[in-house]
């Protein structure tokens, strides 16, 4: 493995590591996430027995794969050029899909489950909608396996750009969510009118306002996608994403702490959900952006360099070869391409 690309997966596992301590926060507060830190300094390794603890590994891991797959239509590092896709970006477009078809239904279920948790028997069906997190992993690795080599098949000058839109889109159906539920969550606070997930509305409105927000949401970006060339809408789409998540994670988070003083069963607000939407949306757009910031910037600087070595070629404005590795380079150097 290059140093780029264990650069990138440090990358990843940083934010898996990042994404358990903000989820546990909102979760069950900051108060947990430090015992928890205690614990393990402790060498108490009961953590890893709580199934909650995996459950979150598993879903925040489902969440870095849709990072990792928004990027896939850009070949890593970004100074490579027409780089046809290899197993592993086609893997991780193949896993993103499966997740992104999953997704729905077992949100479906586990909005219906818990509002209708007394009526479902003990069985092998109360245990899946119990556990859509193994729901999810083993879902994925099954769906994924055929749909990658599917892709593969299909695909093999590149993958399409819409494959990072389906992504966006999903991020776009979470923000709309977590705007909508906002706006019930001034009304609880300034009208006492409540809305919890064990009643009618609240089940209607989580139902169908990400989902539609999804279905809504992806046609737009798709137009607006097409009004670039390549990829490089892609760096505009991350940005009012991320700059989307800021305004919005800005304006709930003030009013969740009151919230959090009126409610004796927060998890059932409209506040809580609609910070975990707007937290959702924010860490699976983040680490994409980053990425991309930086190997655009990278790009730049790799104009007239060899892309093996990164050797300065300017003196060699039409070298086939570079002349201190010897790499061959994909087209000869002009002198345009070492003006910048």
């Amino acid at each position: 493995m290059t140093s780029k690309k264990q650069a990138i997966a440090l990358f990843f596992v940083a934010e898996l590591v990042v994404g358990l301590v903000l989820f546990q926060a909102v979760l069950g507060g900051f108060d947990e996430v430090w015992e928890a830190w205690v614990r393990l300094f402790k060498l108490d390794f009961s953590l890893f027995a709580d199934t909650a603890f995996w459950a979150m590994v598993i879903v925040i891991g489902a969440m870095l794969v849709l990072q990792a797959a928004f990027l896939t239509p850009v070949a890593f590092p970004i100074t490579r050029q027409d780089e046809k896709p290899g197993w592993m970006r086609m893997t991780i477009s193949g896993l993103a899909t499966a997740i992104t078809i999953l997704v729905p239904f077992l949100y479906v279920a586990g909005i219906l489950f818990d509002a209708n948790r007394g009526a479902i028997e003990d069985g092998p069906v109360r245990f899946l909608l119990r556990r859509p997190e193994l729901v999810l992993l083993v879902g994925t690795l099954v769906l994924g396996v055929p749909i990658t080599i599917f892709m593969k098949r299909r695909w093999k000058d590149g993958i399409p750009i819409m494959a990072s839109i389906r992504i966006a889109g999903m991020v776009c159906g979470l923000l709309i969510a977590g705007a909508v539920l906002y706006i019930f969550t001034l009304l609880y606070l300034f009208a006492d009118l409540e809305l919890t997930t064990s009643s009618g509305p609240g089940v209607l409105l989580l139902l169908c306002v990400p989902l539609v927000g999804w279905i809504v949401a992806t046609p737009i970006l798709v137009r607006y996608a097409k009004r670039f060339p390549g990829d490089s809408a892609l760096d505009k789409i991350a940005k009012f994403l991320l700059g989307g998540t800021i305004i919005e994670l800005a304006a709930i988070i003030p009013f969740d702490q009151l919230v959090r003083r009126r409610s004796d069963c927060y998890c059932a607000t409209a506040s809580f959900f609609s910070l975990i939407a707007a937290g959702s949306a924010g860490f699976i757009i983040f680490g994409p952006l980053v990425l991309l910031i930086i190997g655009r910037r990278k790009a730049r600087w790799m104009k007239g360099r060899c892309k093996q070595c990164e050797y300065e070629l300017g003196g060699f404005p039409l070298a086939w070869r570079c002349p201190e590795c010897g790499a061959e380079q994909s087209t000869p150097l002009t002198l345009n391409d070492t003006s910048t």
